[in-house]
């Protein structure tokens, strides 16, 4: 016979006092309680957990390389699209898309409000399924690499506090 076993039979044995049953079985639901409480919560800690990441990576990427330089900003140096490494990495494993892209500040001002903003322009074979999955008004932009477009598509968080509509 187990050690707890042999614990569990001498306290909720039937030939001792009743007071202590009680007692025991409460404990044992509020232990039994407690831990299936714990158990949910990480679940649903670990659920939250991926899905902000993979909003946090639609968004962004896994990888970016950018020139390197002191500059603080969220303008950076442009990379020439010309280098060794670059054909090479499409054909590695675990790679799913590249995408050349450039950011720059600006404001976005309404008839009594100003937002400040990073702006990213992207190219043609820019991937828009995370956009077309996750957009919740409007529609996609179209991009064609012979002529110049004004279109954006901003967040609903500054939509809102810009009291913008479509």
């Amino acid at each position: 016979m187990n050690f707890e076993l042999f614990i569990a039979r001498g306290i909720l044995s039937k030939d001792k006092n009743n007071f202590s049953r009680p007692i025991v079985r409460i404990s044992i639901i509020s232990i039994s309680l407690g831990l299936a409480v714990m158990i949910l919560s990480l679940a649903i800690t670990t659920g939250f957990k991926d899905a902000i990441s993979q909003k946090v990576i639609g968004f962004g990427s896994h990888i970016k390389i950018t020139s390197f330089d002191l500059n603080k900003s969220f303008e950076s140096s442009p990379v020439d699209m010309q280098q060794p490494f670059y054909p090479s990495l499409a054909d590695s494993t675990g790679i799913r898309h590249i995408q050349v892209f450039a950011t720059k500040s600006g404001l976005v001002k309404s008839e009594d409000q100003i937002q400040g903003i990073v702006m990213k322009g992207i190219w043609s074979d820019f991937d828009r399924s995370f956009f077309a999955k996750n957009i919740v008004e409007g529609d996609l932009i179209t991009i064609d690499p012979e002529k110049r477009t004004n279109d954006i598509l901003i967040s609903k968080r500054i939509a809102d506090k810009l009291e913008f509509n479509l």
